[in-house]
């Protein structure tokens, strides 16, 4: 089975191509446009995207804070990943490939881990617990692009979630 990670972005999308049963890397990168991953999305069996948090857009406390300007600029930003993620849903799906969206944030307690907290088990993951947790997984070397760390991420949490990561231990 080939599962696609991507992690939508405004200014770029970044992705992973991960191979089952060895949980072996066969692509990954960063895109400018949601079209050029579509080979990808045809080879893949399962396309799993980060699903942008559109509750907490621009608000009069949020602008007072951060000023206008930068609340506008957030906003904006904001509406470009959800544009970004449509639209790799739409073409996912008319592909008729499995889509799971899962969400980048929570919206308090109540609700269940972000897919960061879930593949590290921190409260507050930083970036680097990401990372990290990513290379301990799929015994990888370093990777530059945030981008394509998330979209890797992504992927575990999926396979957390289908009970898969119990059949392979943490790489060493």
């Amino acid at each position: 089975m080939k599962i696609l990670g991507v992690d939508p972005g405004y200014k770029r999308t970044g992705y992973a191509l991960v191979e089952l049963p060895m949980l072996r890397l066969r692509s990954y990168g960063t895109v400018g446009h949601p079209r050029e991953l579509e080979e990808l999305i045809e080879t893949s069996d399962v396309v799993v995207l980060e699903k942008p948090h559109l509750k907490r857009l621009y608000n009069k406390a949020l602008a007072r804070k951060l000023g206008e300007l930068e609340a506008a600029r957030r906003l904006f930003q904001l509406a470009a990943a959800n544009l970004a993620y449509e639209e790799l849903r739409a073409r996912a799906a008319k592909a008729g490939k499995r889509v799971v969206a899962i969400p980048g944030f929570t919206h308090g307690d109540e609700d269940p881990p972000t897919w960061k907290q879930q593949i590290t088990g921190y409260r507050r993951p930083s970036q680097a617990d990401v990372r990290a947790a990513v290379r301990q997984w799929l015994g990888l070397g370093e990777f530059a692009e945030e981008d394509v760390v998330d979209a890797l991420g992504l992927v575990l949490a999926f396979l957390q979630e289908e009970g898969a990561l119990a059949e392979w231990p943490k790489s060493a």
